[in-house]
């Protein structure tokens, strides 16, 4: 198939060869499989050697996986491009999958699988649970492949983790026309490229775990105070974005802002950082003053940072 398959990978030893031989039996093989080596320090680079010239790798200063992704379509001379994450895996037919959803859907720009969970693989579709409508759709249409009208936009935003970027199949002409990911944010760069993406693309997915995704506690996604700016600056870049070209997506990508700030005060909470909580929670005040529950968590943040301090205050003065 006329696909390039590009994993980028920073100190992903302990995964890295599993996600490559993923590829390496598909029972469709892509064109190119490019492996971009983000400055690892770990055993990466030994790793990938292994593979000898049945995969390209390019080693680039480490710059985060928008660049790496990047990079790698840049390298690319396939007309569709693919990303694997370093430590997931495809199913064997993943690729298969994607051809049979260019079929059927030849217009079809942006392209997405489910996903399981690689350590239960028995867990409910993640699509299911969260956009449940696209269930029905699939059945009306071809099965388990299905071509989304103007409501793709709306489920992939709303829900975009079950649209993980393993999962993502795009067309380099719509990949050129978005300019790829974001460089400047190193979290929440998928959801970036989807929104901006979106306006341009026709959505085909298919019904079908094919992807299988790693959850260890590295993952990016398992820690919500680390992406706290990274939401901020897709905020910033999302709102005028949306005024100039699709006024109508502007609640809708302000609502799922807030869902995420909630998300990261709470982790903040739980954490016992008070300080990081008392500054989201602030900021979610000055978004939405009348939220009563906002009030409620910063007034609880602010308390118990208080009387940390004064416990460190009195430890701290207190004679042996």
């Amino acid at each position: 198939m006329d696909i390039a398959v590009i994993i980028p990978c920073f100190n992903s030893a302990a995964w890295v060869g599993e996600a490559i031989e993923s590829v390496l039996g598909q029972t469709v093989r892509p064109a190119e499989i490019i492996v971009v080596n983000d400055g690892s320090t770990d055993k990466s680079a030994e790793e990938l050697r292994t593979f000898g010239s049945r995969i390209r790798v390019v080693d680039q200063m480490n710059q985060g996986p928008s660049a790496a992704r990047n990079l790698g379509a840049k390298l690319a001379a396939t007309q569709w491009l693919t990303f694997l994450d370093a430590d997931d895996v495809y199913e064997p037919e993943y690729l298969a999958g994607v051809q049979s959803l260019t079929s059927a859907f030849p217009a079809a720009s942006m392209l997405f699988s489910e996903y399981s969970n690689l350590d239960c693989l028995s867990l409910p579709s993640t699509m299911d649970k969260y956009v449940p409508e696209l269930r029905a759709a699939a059945v009306e249409q071809h099965g388990d492949l299905l071509c989304l009208g103007p409501a793709a936009a709306h489920l992939i935003i709303r829900s975009n983790g079950a649209f993980a970027p393993s999962c993502l199949t795009v067309h380099r002409s719509l990949f050129d026309q978005v300019g790829g990911f974001f460089e400047g944010n190193r979290g929440s760069e998928d959801l970036d490229f989807y929104l901006h993406a979106l306006p341009r693309a026709k959505v085909a997915i298919i019904k079908r775990k094919l992807v299988r995704k790693r959850n260890h506690p590295a993952c990016f996604s398992n820690n919500y105070h680390a992406g706290r700016k990274t939401i901020d600056v897709f905020w910033q870049r999302a709102q005028p974005f949306c005024s100039q070209h699709w006024p109508e997506m502007l609640p809708l990508v302000r609502k799922k802002y807030v869902g995420l700030l909630l998300a990261s005060g709470q982790s903040e909470k739980q954490m016992g950082m008070h300080n990081a909580a008392c500054k989201t929670y602030a900021r979610l005040i000055r978004i939405d003053p009348l939220r009563y529950q906002n009030w409620c968590n910063y007034l609880v943040c602010v308390w118990r940072r208080l009387f940390n301090h004064r416990s460190l205050n009195n430890e701290s003065g207190a004679r042996p």
